[in-house]
Parts: structure tokens; sequence; C-alpha cells
């Protein structure tokens, strides 16, 4: 992950307004607030403590001050629902009150929980407002803040210059005020936005000014500091230093339950082991990185489908609402008609006139109820419409876990061949530690594609419609090369990948990497031992071409018409020449993902010696 959000949670910590002077609230805050990163559980007592006090004095607004309190602390602890319940119900109360500081102090808090929530243009657009208005009471510290968290909301948006500009702003801001603990945090963000837009320099600049300071600095900035650093040394191919600064990392971040900068820092300490040698070491901390990196991510989904369950419940409390609006309608229609009827029996003169008036009421209810039937009639439809994306969710879920057994099947059918060889004795003595090594690699390689794979379908699990972006196939086709190493090797098969390096082509990262390590899979499966795989390019004036020829039987005059053809149809599959098996899957998610991507497949025979695939997508055209 590029984001810590635990680390914005600094972003709240600002003077509070406080109505009453004569009960211990405000030394109960001042407290909470001192601790809040070093100590979660006190600063908890101390919140609540304060939040009791301002509730039996009886004062709103000293209240919603103490519930912000409450929502920061939980934020820091990862309790985001009830920080999320807590800084809503401030906001209510300042609003009633037009009390705009403690209004943007809510606001603050509500877009820190939109961006854990990945909703990043709702939390743009809540800061946006935020920095507004305390430009407009002229806040320094509150801008500042607000500076910070456009810079990480803008960066997760991949806008590093704009959020770079922001963070220059409050480094302007803060200079001789003596606010430690902004200035820390804004030359630490410097530090990663420079890192992202590769000018490690400057980043290893920023990081050493924080470390500087270590008397002085929190264990969160010194977790993510000496995080950071480690990424810079780790790419500047200084290992011992990478390694050091990473386990420094790593401590303070377990002190302080620091699990976004744990999840970071366990996978560089995985890379700077494993490029040391360290192979022991290298697999512990890639076991930790798995650890922090599911419960992240467990933790994002939890919370999604707590949000939809919450729509669900209100679309039914609306028609429970509706329902009991009609039996109103209902019971006063009844009520005026035996009203009127006894008028007109006691009063034979007025008859006329009561019936007169009858009709026209009558006729006004009779609108009201078509009224009424027309809501129930939308509100039935868009019931309708939020069941048929349910089922268009699960429907994408199961193709994306389709995705995922797919490409894992062949990687893990070779770790279980090294084993069943290695537990059968076909290792001499000498061979074991070849052989060991091996499946470390092969391990190691299968965990980054896993990794990879579930990242890609964490994006695509709201839909399975292509994200457009910039990729370099040269690079990315060298990557899957080396994670089917081992079962190219294993039947001997020579797979030469053809320079000069192709032009960028504009297509979806996962969807490119689903069709490529699909087709060379087959190209694999399909080859005979000795064989040899070509992957070479060629372009026009608008397209790359990406040429993928085995040397193995080629398809027959069937399947090779049914591939062409222009539905959708599910391709039987055979099996390979080393008995490998399959189900057909692969080449139907090759052929929708290309059309998906706005591209063309042909497949080509050449006389029973092979197939060859062309892959055809758009051209990047590069600025002169």
């Amino acid at each position: 992950m590029r984001i810590q959000y635990f680390l914005v949670a600094y972003l709240l910590v600002g003077p509070s307004v406080f109505a009453q002077k004569d009960i211990p609230v405000n030394d109960y805050l001042a407290k909470a607030e001192a601790i809040q990163y070093d100590n979660v559980d006190s600063a908890l007592f101390f919140a609540k403590a304060a939040n009791q006090l301002a509730a039996n004095a009886g004062d709103s607004v000293l209240y919603a001050t103490t519930l912000n309190r409450l929502a920061v602390v939980y934020y820091i602890s990862g309790d985001y629902d009830k920080s999320f319940a807590h800084f809503l119900f401030a906001k209510e109360i300042f609003e009633r009150h037009d009390d705009s500081r403690g209004l943007a102090f809510s606001l603050n808090g509500v877009g820190l929980i939109y961006l854990s929530e990945k909703s990043y243009g709702q939390a743009l657009a809540i800061w946006e407002h935020c920095l507004q208005e305390n430009r407009k009471l002229n806040d320094t510290i509150s801008i500042s803040k607000n500076l910070i968290n456009l810079s990480i909301v803008l960066e997760e948006l991949e806008r590093y210059e704009e959020g770079k500009a922001y963070l220059l702003q409050s480094m302007a801001l803060l200079a001789n005020r003596g606010e430690q603990v902004y200035t820390v945090m804004t030359k630490n963000r410097l530090g990663r936005i420079s890192y992202l837009m590769e000018d490690h320099a400057m980043a290893k600049s920023y990081y050493l000014e924080v470390l500087g300071q270590l008397d002085t600095v929190n264990k969160w900035e010194k977790a993510y500091a000496y995080t950071g650093l480690a990424e810079v040394y780790y790419h500047l191919g200084h290992s011992a230093a990478a390694e050091e600064a990473g386990l420094k990392g790593f401590e303070f971040a377990d002190q302080v339950g620091a699990y976004w900068d744990l999840a970071r820092v366990t996978e560089i300490l995985s890379r700077v082991f494993e490029q040391s040698g360290k192979y022991e070491k290298a697999v512990k901390f890639v076991r930790l990185n798995k650890m922090y990196s599911d419960s992240l991510y467990n933790e994002t989904k939890d919370r999604q489908l707590a949000q939809l369950h919450l729509k669900l419940t209100k679309a039914d409390n609306q028609n429970l609402q509706v329902e009991n609006e009609l039996a109103k309608q209902t019971a006063s229609r009844r009520n005026y008609g035996l009203l009127f009827s006894t008028a007109g029996l006691m009063l034979l003169i007025g008859l006329l006139f009561s019936l007169r008036r009858n009709l026209r009421l009558t006729k006004k209810y009779s609108r009201d109820l078509e009224e009424k039937s027309r809501s129930i009639e939308f509100q039935k439809q868009e019931i309708q419409h939020q069941n048929q994306s349910l089922k268009e969710i699960n429907q994408t879920k199961d193709k994306l876990l389709s995705i995922v057994a797919h490409d894992l099947r062949s990687p893990l059918h070779s770790i279980l061949q090294i084993l069943e060889m290695y537990r059968e004795g076909y290792f001499e003595d000498n061979q074991k530690d070849e052989a060991l090594d091996l499946l470390y690699s092969q391990v190691v390689k299968t965990g980054t594609m896993l990794d990879n794979i579930l990242k890609w379908v964490n994006e695509q699990i709201d839909n399975i419609h292509p994200k457009f972006q910039v990729v370099y196939p040269g690079q990315e086709i060298e990557a899957l090369i080396s994670t089917y190493e081992f079962q190219a090797k294993s039947k001997c098969i020579d797979v030469r990948h053809k320079q000069p390096v192709p032009p960028p082509i504009w297509v979806d990262k996962g969807h490119f990497q689903v069709i490529i390590q699909n087709l060379l899979h087959n190209a694999i499966k399909f080859t005979p031992f000795g064989g040899q795989i070509d992957i070479f390019y060629t372009q026009d004036g608008t397209n790359v071409q990406i040429h993928l020829r085995d040397s193995g039987n080629g398809m027959d005059d069937a399947k090779l018409s049914i591939f062409n053809a222009s539905e959708n149809a599910r391709i039987t599959s055979n099996i390979g020449t080393a008995n490998e098996t399959g189900s057909g899957l692969g080449l139907m998610l090759v052929k929708q993902f290309v059309v998906n991507n706005q591209g063309a497949i042909q497949l080509l025979r050449d006389s029973g010696s092979g197939a060859e695939f062309v892959i055809t997508f758009l051209k990047v055209e590069r600025d002169a």
C-alpha cells in the first residue's frame, strides 16, 4: 500500500473549543490529546471521562467537542466505525449552533474516514470545503492540516505535482512558528511524495531531517520516516542501510500498532533479506507482510459490506413509512365519510352542500392516492435496480474468483511437482539444496503473482470493466516470463523474448497480465520437450502487435475456427505434451479481455508445426 491511514490521524490534533471552565473537562481532553499517539488505551479513558462530564454539564457545544476528541482516539486505534459515528454526531450539533470551528474539525474527520474507505472523490470535496472555511477563520494550523490531507488524497489519485505544491504551502505557513508536530509530518509527506516521483535524493534528505530530531519526534513519525528511508536505500541499492532503517521502522511501527507501516516495512525487509541471501529472515518477513496485508484487506471488505447492508435497511424503512402513510390516509377518509353522513342525517337542509363538499374531498384524496401510488412504484423500481446491482456484483465476484483460481493453478502444480520429486527421492544429496532454492524461488514468485492478482481483484471488485492506463509491454512480459521460468525449464523449453523494447500501449494492466499469463502458460503446455517459444513485436502507425509463437503441434481446424469466431464460445481443453490438464477457461478469458480492451487477437497455425497468437493493442503516442 502507498498510503498509511493511521498516520493522517495527526491532522486532527489541534486547539479544542471549550465552553465551560469550572469543570475539569479541559484537563481530561488535554491529557487525551497529549498521549493519544503513544498510549491509545489511556487516551481513550481520559476522552470518555471528559465526554461524561460534558454530558452531565448539559453544554451541547462542549459535549460535541468531547465527541470530536473521542472520534480522534477511535480513529487512531483503528475503530473507524465508532470514529465515523462520533464525528457525524458532533457535526450535527455544531451545525445547529453555527459553530464553524467545531464543524470544520468534524468534517475533517469525516474526510479521513472516506479516505480509509478509498472514497477519494468524497474526501477531496470535503477537504477542499474545509480549506475554504479555515481560510475564512485565518487559522494557520488548521489550514496546514487541510493542505497535508489534500496532498494525501492527491497522492492516491497519482496527482503528485499538485500534492507536492500543497505540502510546500504547508511548510511556508509553519515556518518560524515552532509547530513541531505538523512540521515533522509535512517533511515526512514530502519525503514520501518525492520518493513516488523518483526523486530519491530529495526523499532521503527529508527523512533524515525528521530523524535528526529523534528526541522530539513521536513513535508514529519515527516509524514512518525509518520505513520511507528503507525504501529509498533499497531502491538505491544500499542493502545494509536499508536493512538497518527497515528494522528500526518495524520496531517503532510494532510498538504503536501501525498496521499500514507494518505492511509496508515488512515487504521492504523481505526484499532486502532475499537480496542479501538471508533467506530464513526473508521468509519470516514475507509471512508477516501477508498477515498485515490480509488484515487490512479484510477490514476494508467488511466495511464495504456493512455499508451495503445499511443501504438496504434504509430502503426497507422507506417502504414501511410509505405503508404507514397510506394507512393514515385511509383512516382519515373513513372518518370524513362518517362525519359527513351523520351531518347529512341531522341537517337535511344542508344535504346538497354537504354532498358537494364531500365530492371535492373525495377528488382530493384520489389525487393524493395516485401520487402515493406513483411514489410506491418509483421505490419499487429503485429496489429492483438495487437487486440487479447486487446480482451483477455477485457475478463479478464469481468471475474474479475464476480468474484467481485459474492463474494460480499452474505455479501451484509446479510447486507440488518439486515436492513430490523431493519426497520420492529423485534428488541426490548434492542436488537437494539446489531443489530447495528452486522451490523457494517458485514460492516467492507465486506469492508475488498472488499479491498482484489480489490487488487487481480488489480494484475490480465493483465491476470488471477495464481501467485504461499506460503499460510498457516489454517490462510486464519479462516479469511474467520469470514467473513461468520453472515450468519452461522442466520441459527444456527455450523462451526467447526478442527486443528492441516496444512502445507503451493503452490497456488495463491487470487484464494485460491475465492475457499474457494464459497465452504463455498455454504455449509451455503444448510445446514438446526441447522446443522453443518466441515472443516478438511489430507495430504500425497506431497499434502494437505482440506475437507469441510456439513449436508445438498447433490447434486443429475445429478449435481454430471456434477461437477466431465472433461469438464467445467455450473452448474444450486438451492434454499438454507433459500430460498437463486444463479447464478451457483461460483462452475464453483471453478472448474476452482482449475485446474489452479494444484490442484484437488472431490465432495462426503453421502446417501443424506450431501455433502463433497475434494480439493487437492501441499504441500510446509519445510527445516529441
